[in-house]
């Protein structure tokens, strides 16, 4: 069983969206599912996931449209994206990564290397989180040394410490 961690599956066929919520629920994954852009905008706002498989044939917009908004928003700018793509389009591929994809699956996907791409992208992920909160506390602890340093007052460093905890 995996982490617990989130994937959002939007995908406009049935069948495929079926077999990737099968899939990755199978393997411990907790997973929504949308079959177009409205109602992925929906899942996103009811709660941030971890990845998102987003096929590129949606039926009210593009899936590079979609992919464009979630990387224009504060809010959802860092998820990871992975591409499900049918035909195999050298140059929409291209697009897919220079708007801001993480990687591209071809349809249909192979389980094993569907589970094997989203366990490396989250794991990935887990360890850009985990840096970013090294340096989070990093730079709590220069503040609190530089605090420290510039004053005598024990209750101007108390503020200190409380207010930045």
């Amino acid at each position: 069983m995996d982490s617990g961690r989130t994937i959002l599956i939007v995908e406009q066929e049935a069948e495929t969206r079926s077999l990737l919520v099968e899939t990755l629920r199978g393997a411990g994954f907790p997973t929504r599912a949308a079959a177009n852009a409205t109602e992925a905008r929906a899942a996103l706002e009811t709660g941030r996931p971890d990845l998102v498989l987003l096929g590129i044939s949606l039926p009210d917009v593009h899936g590079l449209e979609l992919l464009a908004e979630l990387r224009e928003t504060e809010r959802t700018k860092d998820i990871t994206v992975v591409i499900l793509k049918g035909r195999w389009d050298d140059e929409e591929v291209a697009r897919a990564f220079e708007g801001g994809a993480d990687d591209v699956l071809r349809k249909p996907v192979r389980p094993t290397e569907l589970l094997a791409r989203i366990r490396s992208h989250l794991r990935l992920r887990g360890y850009v989180e985990e840096l970013a909160r090294k340096e989070r506390d990093a730079q709590v602890m220069v503040e609190l040394t530089q605090a420290l340093a510039s004053s005598l007052d024990f209750r101007e460093i108390l503020y200190t410490v409380v207010r930045r905890i």
